[in-house]
Protein backbone atom coordinates (compact mmCIF):
# COMPACT_ATOMS: atom_id res chain seq x y z
CA UNK A 1 0.00 0.00 0.00
CA UNK A 2 1.30 3.57 -1.19
CA UNK A 3 -0.44 7.22 -0.24
CA UNK A 4 0.53 9.78 -2.56
CA UNK A 5 -1.22 13.27 -2.54
CA UNK A 6 -1.93 15.27 -6.54
CA UNK A 7 0.41 18.41 -6.50
CA UNK A 8 -2.46 20.51 -6.01
CA UNK A 9 -3.46 18.35 -2.46
CA UNK A 10 -7.15 17.52 -3.98
CA UNK A 11 -6.50 14.13 -4.15
CA UNK A 12 -5.00 11.41 -1.82
CA UNK A 13 -4.44 8.01 -3.56
CA UNK A 14 -4.44 5.08 -1.94
CA UNK A 15 -2.57 2.34 -4.11
CA UNK A 16 -3.07 -1.26 -3.52
CA UNK A 17 0.10 -3.74 -3.73
CA UNK A 18 0.34 -5.24 -7.09
CA UNK A 19 1.15 -8.67 -5.18
CA UNK A 20 -2.12 -10.09 -2.98
CA UNK A 21 -4.91 -11.96 -2.91
CA UNK A 22 -7.76 -11.62 -5.37
CA UNK A 23 -10.20 -9.08 -4.88
CA UNK A 24 -13.52 -10.01 -5.11
CA UNK A 25 -15.68 -7.09 -3.78
CA UNK A 26 -15.27 -3.57 -2.79
CA UNK A 27 -15.19 -4.46 1.08
CA UNK A 28 -11.96 -6.20 0.47
CA UNK A 29 -10.72 -2.87 0.11
CA UNK A 30 -12.79 0.03 1.05
CA UNK A 31 -11.76 0.11 4.61
CA UNK A 32 -8.16 0.02 3.95
CA UNK A 33 -9.06 3.44 1.41
CA UNK A 34 -11.23 4.96 4.38
CA UNK A 35 -8.18 3.94 7.31
CA UNK A 36 -5.31 5.88 5.40
CA UNK A 37 -7.96 8.90 4.70
CA UNK A 38 -7.41 8.58 1.37
CA UNK A 39 -10.19 9.60 -1.41
CA UNK A 40 -8.78 7.61 -4.75
CA UNK A 41 -8.11 3.71 -4.76
CA UNK A 42 -5.51 3.15 -7.31
CA UNK A 43 -5.72 -0.52 -7.95
CA UNK A 44 -3.78 -3.07 -10.17
CA UNK A 45 -5.95 -4.82 -12.73
CA UNK A 46 -3.72 -8.45 -12.04
CA UNK A 47 -5.61 -8.28 -8.39
CA UNK A 48 -9.12 -8.07 -9.92
CA UNK A 49 -10.60 -11.31 -10.22
CA UNK A 50 -11.07 -12.86 -13.39
CA UNK A 51 -15.03 -12.58 -13.19
CA UNK A 52 -14.80 -9.25 -13.00
CA UNK A 53 -14.34 -8.46 -16.70
CA UNK A 54 -16.90 -11.24 -17.44
CA UNK A 55 -20.21 -8.69 -17.23
CA UNK A 56 -22.74 -10.82 -17.20
CA UNK A 57 -21.61 -11.80 -13.46
CA UNK A 58 -22.54 -8.30 -12.40
CA UNK A 59 -19.12 -8.38 -10.27
CA UNK A 60 -17.78 -5.11 -11.52
CA UNK A 61 -21.03 -3.11 -11.46
CA UNK A 62 -21.43 -4.66 -7.62
CA UNK A 63 -17.77 -3.82 -7.20
CA UNK A 64 -17.85 -0.41 -9.14
CA UNK A 65 -21.14 0.76 -7.24
CA UNK A 66 -20.12 0.57 -4.34
CA UNK A 67 -17.03 2.98 -4.89
CA UNK A 68 -19.08 5.77 -6.53
CA UNK A 69 -21.73 5.07 -3.16
CA UNK A 70 -18.89 5.73 -1.06
CA UNK A 71 -17.28 8.63 -3.03
CA UNK A 72 -13.92 7.28 -3.54
CA UNK A 73 -12.61 7.58 -7.02
CA UNK A 74 -10.90 4.40 -8.70
CA UNK A 75 -8.59 3.71 -11.59
CA UNK A 76 -7.93 0.19 -12.29
CA UNK A 77 -4.35 0.10 -13.68
CA UNK A 78 -3.31 -2.34 -16.18
CA UNK A 79 -3.77 -3.30 -19.86
CA UNK A 80 -7.02 -4.84 -20.95
CA UNK A 81 -6.99 -4.20 -24.36
CA UNK A 82 -7.18 -7.88 -24.95
CA UNK A 83 -10.23 -8.52 -22.88
CA UNK A 84 -12.02 -5.21 -24.35
CA UNK A 85 -11.27 -6.39 -27.87
CA UNK A 86 -12.96 -9.52 -27.41
CA UNK A 87 -16.10 -8.13 -26.01
CA UNK A 88 -18.07 -4.99 -27.08
CA UNK A 89 -20.28 -4.10 -23.77
CA UNK A 90 -16.67 -4.60 -21.69
CA UNK A 91 -15.60 -2.31 -24.10
CA UNK A 92 -18.38 0.25 -23.96
CA UNK A 93 -18.41 0.29 -20.31
CA UNK A 94 -14.36 0.71 -20.15
CA UNK A 95 -15.17 3.90 -22.58
CA UNK A 96 -18.27 5.09 -21.04
CA UNK A 97 -16.48 4.95 -17.94
CA UNK A 98 -13.25 6.92 -19.01
CA UNK A 99 -15.44 10.01 -19.87
CA UNK A 100 -16.42 10.30 -16.46
CA UNK A 101 -14.46 11.21 -13.52
CA UNK A 102 -15.46 8.27 -10.74
CA UNK A 103 -13.78 5.35 -12.15
CA UNK A 104 -11.21 5.01 -15.07
CA UNK A 105 -9.23 2.25 -17.05
CA UNK A 106 -5.76 3.02 -17.55
CA UNK A 107 -3.24 0.67 -19.28
CA UNK A 108 -0.46 2.69 -16.75
CA UNK A 109 0.25 4.21 -14.24
CA UNK A 110 2.46 7.18 -16.05
CA UNK A 111 -1.19 7.68 -17.81
CA UNK A 112 -2.42 8.24 -14.72
CA UNK A 113 -0.22 10.63 -13.30
CA UNK A 114 -0.65 12.70 -16.44
CA UNK A 115 -4.23 12.38 -15.84
CA UNK A 116 -4.17 13.79 -12.92
CA UNK A 117 -1.39 16.16 -13.90
CA UNK A 118 1.00 15.09 -11.35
Amino acid sequence: MTISQTPTGDLRLYEVDAIGSTLRSASDILSEVFSAGANFAVLPVGRLDPAFFQLRTGLAGEIMQKFVNYGIRLAIIGDISSLTAASEPLHDLVYEMNQGTDIWFIPTREQLETRLSF
